[in-house]
């Protein structure tokens, strides 16, 4: 079964509310030097879908083209930030990707779908190690009971 990497982020100069308040909960953790966070969301779809069937699926379906961007695989990363993925375990339910999965039937895309989501996390600092961000992961953005997160 093929995979699909689709990020979804908000363009420059738009509000993105997942980060909104994210640096001061760091600060308030203790955690110094986290300049800016953004947040973007990782959809991965599983099955066959041609090239043009996937654009579809993230301009019409996962995107808004007013405030968002996305990108078919990873976003690049600047060499000041270091990424952050949450996903949930295996057997927890994830709603948003079964919403995506009919998304792209009602699209009229033909075939068999799974869809896998995440929160993917770009904490930007000078000075950030894995460690750091791995405490933030655990104290802030994924719950250990239905999530995991990868650095």
């Amino acid at each position: 079964m093929d995979n699909h990497r689709i990020e979804v982020w908000y363009r420059k100069g738009i509000f993105d509310p997942g980060s909104q308040g994210l640096c001061s909960d760091i600060l308030d953790l203790g955690i110094k030097g986290i300049t800016a966070v953004e947040t973007g969301s990782i959809f991965l779809i599983k099955g066959k879908i041609s090239r043009a069937g996937l654009k579809k699926v993230a301009q019409e379906l996962l995107s808004d083209p007013i405030t968002q961007e996305f990108y078919s695989g990873k976003r690049a990363l600047s060499k000041e930030a270091i990424s952050v993925e949450v996903w949930f375990k295996e057997g927890v339910t994830d709603t948003v990707g079964e919403t995506a999965r009919k998304g792209i039937a009602d699209l009229g895309i033909p075939g068999e779908f799974a869809v896998s989501t995440a929160k993917r996390y770009l904490l930007y600092s000078k000075n950030i190690s894995e460690k750091k961000a791995a405490d933030i992961a655990d104290r802030l953005l994924a719950n250990e009971v239905i999530q995991t997160y990868k650095i």
